[in-house]
């Protein structure tokens, strides 16, 4: 999502100038079909359940939401930096302000993260882990990705950004 809005703002030139193979499209890739993969067993999980005596609907209920949550996550920072409305290039235009980004760099990213884990306790298994993890693994090496472009983009504006930032967390506080 930061790719396409980078992309569309004009921050990031077009993938054949800025970086050789655009490594960032590939994790976006790799990240979209690990959450397609996730959607398609939770489907087919919940087409082809039958209730058993041991099942409890509780961890379903929790497990919703924790998709939500991770929904809501993604889209409101989604919205709070399609609001920043600074497509200027400048420095300025490097930070959105709102929500989680004062803390974090990727809250977009996170929101993802917490989505999935949900989808994966939807439709429990081997292949719900598989896309997890990978899915999990492309929005961290997307988040990489990106960082380093804003790192050549933006030099020391970005770096005194990411030094009080944690990349997917919240750095710990010092006392």
């Amino acid at each position: 999502m930061v790719s396409r809005w980078m992309e569309d703002s004009g921050l990031m030139p077009e993938p054949s100038s800025a970086l050789p193979d655009h490594p960032a499209k590939f994790w976006w890739r790799l990240k979209v079909l690990a959450g397609g993969g996730l959607i398609v067993l939770v489907c087919h999980h919940f087409l082809t359940f039958s209730p058993r005596p041991d099942w409890f609907p509780v961890s379903v209920v929790l497990s919703q939401c924790v998709v939500v949550v991770g929904g809501v996550l993604t889209l409101w920072h989604s919205y709070l930096l399609g609001r920043s409305g600074d497509n200027s290039g400048s420095a300025n235009s490097l930070v959105c302000r709102g929500g989680l980004y004062s803390r974090i760099r990727h809250p977009m990213y996170l929101g993802d993260m917490v989505l999935y884990l949900g989808l994966a306790f939807l439709a429990p298994g081997w292949m719900s882990l598989t896309c997890l993890v990978l899915g999990w693994l492309a929005l961290i090496l997307q988040a990489r990705t990106e960082d380093a472009y804003l790192a050549i983009r933006f030099g020391d504006a970005f770096s005194t950004w990411a030094d009080g930032t944690g990349l997917l967390l919240p750095l710990p506080r010092k006392w």
